[in-house]
């Protein structure tokens, strides 16, 4: 075992004895677990998976300082879900974390003395926007954090002359094809489910470097970054553990599967997480970066566990759609096996067309239906769906 993970499991007991001390959740969870006796990543299958829905349903139970000590809290709720929100908490030491692994991971996209325009939340202090601004400004860049794009003039104007912009995806694919001559250097996607059509886009359009990234709240916004290989992501395993679990019962799997994600935090204040289950579907590589890093590192995401197995799942949806020449945006719904679209595009398709990019990536239908108008510009913070009309 190298240092490096030693060091990693060393502070994966701390972590597990101060969850255990002071998270309501884990001192019952863990109440019979043996820290002591994990010494490898053989020992994690010891430890209990915790599910998204133990969080959504008690979220206080995971705290683990007082709340006065706590510097932010995130409420969210992602498409799909219903009932309470999860609520994540951060301490300062949490944040600045964060922020330190932006600034490792957006060095070579942006140099000093460069523009960054960036389109997620606003600049609230601890927010994704704030974050960003600390990072961007600690390597002397300048940023414009805009928030999400809700009009398309006022981004052209923010993005004019920007060495770097920030973005969800869609959000991104739209700006690329509407303004191609902005011409970035650079481009990160980020935030939602990145199909292959998009990167395409934003290269094609922009001529820029495009570089894709995968976090979520609960993990303090950032997990894992793109270098400039652009090959998997880098993880931010110094402060957390990766596994690979089978999505219906939580089994390890060996690197090089793809399965269900879960996390662990190693350094965790406000709120540690043990064996934390995404939801999202990946898998760890194990060969080395074309760049020499040699640690795992973690593939692209291939959708939600919870599509697995269904007709219209919305990641395939993406990978057919965005692939179409010109495509803006669109909507999806379902009523009983005819499949509505709403096709926001610079030009027309065949229908054939449509329906053979659609097949391609294994979505069947017995009729299709498609509308051509304009959609607003997906703001997010929900994440795309298919809506499903019931008899």
């Amino acid at each position: 075992m190298s240092a490096f993970e030693k060091g990693r499991f060393t502070l994966l007991k701390r972590q597990l004895a101060y969850a255990r001390a002071n998270s309501p959740y884990y001192r019952r969870t863990l109440r019979d677990t043996d820290i002591d006796s994990i010494h490898d990543r053989r020992g994690l299958a010891a430890l209990p998976l915790t599910p998204s829905d133990a969080l959504r349903k008690d979220p206080r139970a995971f705290l683990s300082v007082g709340e006065s000590a706590a510097a932010r809290i995130a409420t969210l709720n992602t498409s799909g879900t219903t009932g309470d929100t999860k609520r994540i908490w951060f301490s300062e030491a949490d944040l600045q974390r964060t922020v330190d692994f932006f600034i490792l991971g957006l060095s070579h996209m942006v140099k000093p003395g460069g523009r960054a325009a960036v389109f997620m939340s606003g600049p609230a202090p601890g927010g994704l926007g704030g974050l960003l601004h600390k990072a961007f400004a600690a390597m002397g860049v300048f940023p414009i954090i805009h928030g999400p794009v809700t009009d398309i003039a006022s981004a052209v104007h923010a993005a004019d002359g920007a060495d770097l912009v920030v973005g969800l995806p869609a959000q991104l694919n739209r700006l690329c094809l509407t303004a191609p001559g902005l011409r970035p250097g650079a481009a990160l996607l980020t935030g939602d489910y990145i199909p292959r059509g998009i990167i395409d886009n934003v290269k094609s359009s922009w001529g820029s470097s495009v570089y894709t990234h995968y976090g979520l709240t609960e993990s303090g916004y950032g997990l894992a970054y793109q270098c400039m290989a652009a090959e998997a992501h880098h993880l931010r395993d110094g402060e957390f553990i990766a596994e690979i679990v089978d999505p219906s019962g939580g089994r390890p799997l060996e690197d090089g599967s793809w399965g269900e994600l879960v996390i662990t935090s190693l350094m965790n204040e406000a709120m540690p997480l043990i064996r934390y289950r995404t939801g999202d579907i990946t898998r760890l590589i194990t060969a080395p970066c074309a760049c020499g890093h040699a640690r795992p590192r973690l593939d692209r995401i291939m959708g939600r566990a919870a599509n697995i197995g269904r007709k219209y799942s919305i990641h395939k949806l993406d990978e057919a759609m965005f692939r179409l020449p010109g495509l803006l945006d669109y909507s999806a719904s379902v009523q009983e096996d005819r499949l509505d679209m709403i096709i926001d595009s610079l030009i027309k398709y065949d229908d054939k067309a449509v329906r053979a990019s659609l097949e391609a990536e294994g979505v069947h239908m017995a009729a299709l239906r498609l509308e051509y108008r304009g959609l607003p510009v997906y703001s997010g913070p929900q994440k795309k769906s298919v809506c499903v009309h019931k008899k």
